[in-house]
């Protein structure tokens, strides 16, 4: 059987439906936003007063109790907790998503220098680099 070179609107497509794969990966769900807060601020607070020494179950026993102690329902808290115990890579991966799109986050958006004075002299053209990081080094260079 003789294999029929992709043509450009077949590529185009490809390149399409990866793009929009790959946005919706990133795509932020509500009901994980309490995660940031909880990574970004509780944990390593909670982390640094213990001295780095409490298992996961103890530093969601402590969550779980800090969110009763502030009035949050219990049937929220149990959502939570559930989603702490059996989603962790999930809520890492909407983690990681607000973490490099959050302006304020101590992420370099900008591309990498070296390699910006190493494509400097090439040609300019198209170059798909797909699952390599978070684009910061994607280009347009003319």
């Amino acid at each position: 059987m003789q294999r029929r070179p992709l043509n450009t609107s077949s590529l185009w497509v490809v390149l399409l439906a990866t793009h929009v794969c790959s946005l919706a990966a990133l795509a932020q769900k509500p009901e994980y936003e309490f995660y940031y807060k909880f990574r970004t601020e509780f944990q390593p607070k909670l982390q640094e007063t213990h001295h780095w020494s409490l298992a996961k179950e103890e530093i969601i026993e402590a969550y779980a109790a800090s969110l009763t102690k502030d009035g949050i329902p219990g049937s929220e808290i149990a959502r939570r907790i559930k989603l702490l115990r059996s989603e962790q890579n999930t809520l890492d991966a909407d983690y990681y998503s607000r973490y490099y799109l959050d302006p304020d986050s101590n992420f370099n958006h900008e591309p990498n220098a070296f390699l910006m004075e190493v494509v400097k002299p090439r040609k300019p053209g198209v170059a798909l680099d797909y699952g390599m990081g978070q684009g910061r080094n994607s280009t347009m260079i003319s």
